[in-house]
């Protein structure tokens, strides 16, 4: 195969997960009947930006660490993933600011 073949070939679409795809309806359903949506995690960080009119959307539930790849320093996690289980899991490469 070359290289044009292998852009051009279908992307199949990841399966998620059922709390994901939960996730996913609600989001759906509040756009399609215009409630706006707060999303919140742990509430460490409730006290910055500006309030809001809108329904509380808990994702604390939706945790865990997808990706990490350490040699490029990039991390991807849920909404829901506390900052101490991350700091877990650079335990021993723990970079600034983290």
């Amino acid at each position: 195969m070359n290289c044009s073949e292998r852009v051009n070939a279908p992307r199949v679409p990841k399966r998620e997960e059922p709390a994901t795809e939960s996730l996913s309806a609600r989001v759906r359903a509040a756009a399609d009947d215009g409630t706006p949506l707060a999303i919140a995690g742990g509430g460490t960080k409730d006290f910055l930006g500006r309030l809001t009119q809108a329904e509380r959307f808990d994702v604390s539930a939706h945790r865990g660490i997808v990706t990490y790849e350490p040699t490029e320093l990039v991390l991807s996690a849920r909404g829901g993933t506390p900052l101490a289980e991350v700091r877990a899991a650079l335990d021993g490469r723990m970079y600034e600011g983290i």
